[in-house]
Order: C-alpha cells, then sequence, then structure tokens
C-alpha cells in the first residue's frame, strides 16, 4: 500500500485517545502511577482544606475551653496531621515529575519504534515525494512530544476536576 498524506486510518481517532493509547501501549505501569499520582494530587488540596478547618475548630474550642492543655495537644495533632498531608503533596509532586519524564521517554521510544516501522514499509519511490519525505519529518518534530503534552493536559483537567468535584462535595455536606 502506498502511503499518502491524507490517509484517514490515523485522523479518525480524536487526537487524545491516540495520545492516551500511545501512553498505555509504551508504559503501563508508568500511566498507572501517573494516573494515581494525579488523584492523589487532586484530593490532597481539599484534604488541606478539611484539616484546615479541623485545625480552626480546634483552635476556638481551646480559646473557649477549660482545659488548656487537651486543646493544645489537639491543636498540635492537626499541625502535625497538616504537615504530613503537605509533606505527601510535595512528595507526590516530586514524584509525578519523576514518572512523567520516565513516561515522555518511554512514549518518545515507542513513537519513534512506530515511525521507524512505518518509514520500512513506505516504498522507496515514494520516498521521493516531498509531500511524504515532509510527512515523515514532521511526525519525527512532533510525534515524541505531542502525545505526552495531550496525556499531560488531560491529567491537569482530571486533577482540576477532581478537587472541584471534591469541593463541592464538601460545601455540599
Amino acid at each position: 500500500p502506498r502511503y499518502h498524506p491524507g490517509m484517514a486510518s490515523s485522523r479518525a481517532r480524536p487526537p487524545f485517545r491516540r495520545a492516551l493509547r500511545l501512553a498505555w501501549e509504551s508504559g503501563r505501569s508508568l500511566a498507572l502511577q501517573q494516573g494515581a499520582l494525579a488523584l492523589l494530587q487532586g484530593a490532597l488540596p481539599v484534604l488541606g482544606l478539611v484539616l484546615m478547618k479541623l485545625l480552626i475548630d480546634a483552635v476556638a474550642r481551646g480559646a473557649r475551653g477549660q482545659d488548656p492543655d487537651a486543646a493544645f495537644d489537639e491543636v498540635v495533632f492537626w499541625v502535625l496531621v497538616a504537615a504530613g498531608v503537605a509533606l505527601a503533596g510535595a512528595l507526590a509532586r516530586n514524584w509525578s515529575v519523576v514518572v512523567g519524564e520516565a513516561q515522555g521517554q518511554a512514549v518518545h521510544d515507542h513513537v519513534h519504534a512506530l515511525l521507524h516501522e512505518k518509514a520500512v514499509a513506505v516504498d522507496l519511490q515514494d520516498l521521493e515525494d516531498p509531500e511524504i519525505l515532509d510527512l515523515l519529518q514532521r511526525a519525527q518534530q512532533e510525534a515524541p512530544v505531542r502525545p505526552q503534552r495531550l496525556v499531560g493536559g488531560l491529567t491537569q483537567i482530571g486533577q482540576g476536576l477532581l478537587s472541584l468535584l471534591l469541593m463541592a462535595g464538601l460545601l455540599v455536606m
């Protein structure tokens, strides 16, 4: 089969689905780690707000209570829990960067392997066509980067949506 720029097979699917598929095919464990980290990073800010409310409630109870030692112990407890959540958030962000870089490299390698397979399948006479050469060159330049950008954007949207839904749930309660 001859390859030409207008081939419909790769353009029929939405680009984000292809990007997710490429990320999944290039490393399932990295994709799962990235998804879990996105969920964690979406939930931690809301957990921080809940802990801040509990800390303020503990301070208010201590201000009007009879036992300042017990109130102090409760405030210290909530401060330590909030510090733990903040530390978990920092660790999740840093680990997300490490996993994202590893996943980006895996996608890059996978896409280059796919491009190599496609380039080998092209007829030699097609390689003389400037449009085909331009298409291959653009694919080599953009393909390793675009899927990771799309997956990263979808991950950020998912994190934001999760945070929004959790905040809305808090407001309803």
